[in-house]
């Protein structure tokens, strides 16, 4: 491709990025355009790809093995990044990747649950929540070893009340503060807590 064109084509993602009408870009050529802009030297060009409206779902799922944790971050959040390809990222060495994966609506929910286990707590800590994390999940993650976490579990709408009841008796003060703050919390467990 020849350096104009290449500039041009530039201009046009950036267009796409910013939502341009139908009348100033072609879609038609847009995703062979992103395709081959997807594979540049450059690593802000790929992450500029990455944020195009009209990507193709193939030249994401290329991406998501980018070199640069950037470009793979932002196919862990891209809303249209298949679950499959989400559930490969969430093995990825980085941790901001993975974050990104615990934190995605269509991660499944097998891959939440391996990413309950994770070793970095900001990822264990945004698992907490996604909606489609399970109450099991959650109960798993009220043992964490991290307070913050188990604040989070602590704090979570969708916290059985049986987990609630074992949060009631953290050693940490202020994860037993937001149990007794929790709705779901048993009445019992808050008056307890209250006269304590």
């Amino acid at each position: 491709m020849k350096a104009f064109t290449l500039l041009s084509a530039f201009v046009l993602i950036l267009l796409g990025v910013s939502g341009c009408t139908e009348q100033k870009v072609n879609h038609s050529t847009l995703p062979d355009i992103l395709a081959e802009l997807a594979t540049d030297a450059n690593a802000d060009v790929r992450l500029v790809v990455v944020h195009n409206d009209y990507i193709p779902s193939e030249v994401l799922t290329d991406l998501a093995t980018d070199e640069d944790w950037r470009v793979r971050e932002a196919v862990a959040t891209h809303d249209r990044t298949p679950p499959d390809v989400l559930a490969t990222m969430a093995a990825d060495e980085d941790w901001r990747v993975r974050f990104a994966v615990a934190a995605h609506d269509r991660t499944p929910p097998d891959v939440l649950a391996d990413l309950a286990t994770d070793a970095n707590a900001d990822v264990r800590f945004v698992l907490v929540h996604n909606d489609r994390t399970s109450p099991d999940i959650l109960a798993d993650l009220a043992t964490d070893t991290d307070t913050g976490v188990r604040m989070a579990v602590a704090a979570n709408s969708r916290t059985p009340p049986d987990v609630l009841a074992a949060l009631a008796t953290d050693m940490d003060t202020d994860v037993r503060l937001v149990v007794t703050a929790h709705d779901r919390t048993p009445s019992q467990i808050r008056v307890h807590r209250e006269i304590e």
